[in-house]
Formats: structure tokens, sequence, C-alpha cells
């Protein structure tokens, strides 16, 4: 086998035994997390905000 054939499929294969764990690490279905409409609801209405009147000192932009 030529040796840049040979460098060529050595490339690839890597490629694919990387991309091949990173789907392992990443994107497996048995881990992915399957929430409901509730839990997403309050995942999302429960973070906690900062109002205008939470800055005591008043605003740092602007004269």
């Amino acid at each position: 086998m030529p040796r840049l054939q040979r460098e060529i499929s050595l490339t690839l294969l890597f490629k694919l035994v990387a991309l091949f764990l990173l789907w392992l690490l990443f994107f497996r279905s048995d881990l992915r997390l399957h929430p409901d409409a509730q839990t997403i609801e309050q995942s999302i209405f429960s973070s906690s905000t900062t109002s205008p009147t939470a800055n005591q000192g008043g605003s740092t932009h602007g004269p």
C-alpha cells in the first residue's frame, strides 16, 4: 500500500473513532433526559432575575 494511501486511511479511521467516542459520550439515547412540561415550566420560572430596584447604588451607565 503506498504511503499516502496508508496515511489517508489511518486519518479517516482515527476520525471515525473520534466521532464514535463523541457520540458515545454526548449523544447516547440512554443518557438523555425526558422532562415533562411541568419540569420545564418549573425550571424556566424558578430562575431568579434581578430587578432594577435590586441595584441599590443606582445605574452604573450614563451620566
